[in-house]
């Protein structure tokens, strides 16, 4: 057959490699066998690049330097090229709609899977702005139940102060009350109304004297008490201090922080983004399904069977050479039962005639 396509240019054999096809059946093809070819290998090629992508951008937020995600992006892609290249290089037409979407499920549901795992990286890109507000909210939302926290420690010291300082304040009235009624008993003003120190004006300043020496003790008291909260009052802040920057050193904005930020968004964009990489993923496979047969695949069948049926006249030949070179071979107690007779040679040749038959009828009906 004359090829019809006499000129390849490189970026066309490239996107051939890429499509799985083989050059040499596409030469005995129609230009739209090539055009349909590149176009497959053309998406393969833009799919394994969106991978690489992808990918760096997942462990550009991982390591944080690019002289480490670069190879490992790259290594990405050229998987993720692999496994494209395999799933539309393995597809064949088989004339049945319903044996053709059995053949592709398997492929369609890793294409599920290699879009899904291309497309968050991805997500996380277009929604970074978001993605940093979740992240600070939720670090906003630590802190301030560490400050929440910590309120409540304050509160309590607080409520000891004004314990103590009331206590204070009721020995500080006690003692002034007394005071005002030893004066006013010994001016005679109140009281007996007795001027001079007598037997109530001396009663009257030994009362207000055990409230003063109560007063004094409730102050050393108040003193110690409040020097102590005081420390505590310290060594709480420095607590809230400590556990503020362990917070804030120990909060992740890494990959799987960023991711868990994504999926708390909820919102339909990035669906709509797991979509469209879903379907440039599916369209090799979708391309070659929903794609009618074409010569390249008549003539990939004719190649394949051909080489079926050279490899079972070949076998054929192989066993009829081994069965004459034990016919002649000498033998000091031939078995009889072993020996290969005119029957035997027979039943080999119409056994392969049944063969030639079944596979002429196979090629008949492909």
């Amino acid at each position: 057959m004359r090829p019809c396509m006499k000129r390849e240019g490189l970026l066309t054999r490239f996107l051939v490699f890429c499509s799985g096809s083989s050059p040499d059946l596409l030469r005995q093809c129609p230009s739209s066998e090539w055009i349909k070819h590149t176009g497959v290998g053309m998406t393969v090629l833009l799919t394994s690049v969106l991978a690489m992508v992808s990918s760096a951008i997942a462990l550009q937020s991982v390591f944080g330097t690019p002289w480490v995600s670069l190879p490992f992006s790259l290594l990405w892609a050229v998987l993720i090229f692999n496994l494209d290249r395999y799933i539309v290089s393995s597809f064949r037409k088989q004339g049945s709609p319903l044996r053709e979407f059995r053949q592709a499920l398997p492929r369609l549901l890793l294409a599920v899977g290699i879009a899904l795992v291309v497309a968050k990286p991805l997500e996380m890109e277009v929604f970074r702005t978001e993605i940093r507000q979740v992240l600070a909210d939720r670090l906003e939302e630590r802190l301030a139940g560490l400050e929440r926290t910590h309120a409540d420690r304050m509160a309590g010291i607080e409520a000891k102060a004004a314990g103590a300082r009331r206590l204070l304040e009721k020995a500080g009235a006690r003692r002034d009350r007394y005071y005002r009624e030893y004066i006013c008993e010994c001016d005679g003003t109140c009281g007996t109304g007795i001027r001079g120190r007598g037997t109530e004006c001396r009663t009257k300043e030994l009362s207000y004297e055990a409230s003063a020496r109560e007063y004094a003790v409730e102050r050393q008291r108040f003193d110690a008490e409040t020097a102590l909260l005081a420390r505590e009052r310290s060594e709480q802040t420095r607590i809230h201090d400590q556990a503020r920057r362990r917070v804030r050193d120990a909060f992740s904005s890494g990959f799987l922080a960023r991711l868990n930020a994504l999926n708390s968004l909820g919102t339909m964009a990035s669906y709509a983004i797991s979509l469209l990489l879903l379907l440039v993923e599916f369209s090799p496979v979708l391309a070659k399904l929903l794609g009618s047969e074409g010569p390249y695949d008549n003539l990939l069948r004719m190649s394949e069977n051909e080489y079926r049926h050279h490899y079972m006249r070949s076998v054929y030949e192989q066993n009829l050479d081994m069965q004459l070179r034990r016919k002649r071979q000498p033998r000091t107690k031939p078995p009889s039962s072993e020996a290969p007779t005119a029957d035997s040679v027979a039943d080999t040749r119409m056994k392969y005639a049944e063969l030639r038959r079944k596979l002429h009828t196979r090629l008949k009906n492909d």
